[in-house]
């Protein structure tokens, strides 16, 4: 059983339209879908979001893992990943 046979929860789903700086440079997410998931994860203390949490990006698309850690909460958007 591969790792992308596992279904996904439709509520822990950070969607976005790539720009070509996302695409090019790093990609901005926008904050109020990945503070929904954040909270449902049961290790995101508020300090973590603060200081930076690593999570786990599975690109369905490119059948790809990443980890990343995000630099913490920056006024409505998440900051570069």
């Amino acid at each position: 059983m591969s790792y992308f046979d596992i279904p996904v929860d439709p509520t822990m789903i950070i969607s976005k339209t790539l720009t070509k700086i996302d695409v090019t440079g790093n990609i901005t997410l926008p904050a109020k879908q990945v503070m929904s998931v954040l909270t449902m994860m049961n290790d995101a203390t508020p300090e973590k979001l603060q200081n930076g949490i690593e999570v786990e990006v599975v690109d369905i698309m490119e059948t790809d893992i990443y980890h990343v850690t995000t630099p913490g909460i920056i006024s409505g958007m998440v900051g570069v990943l």
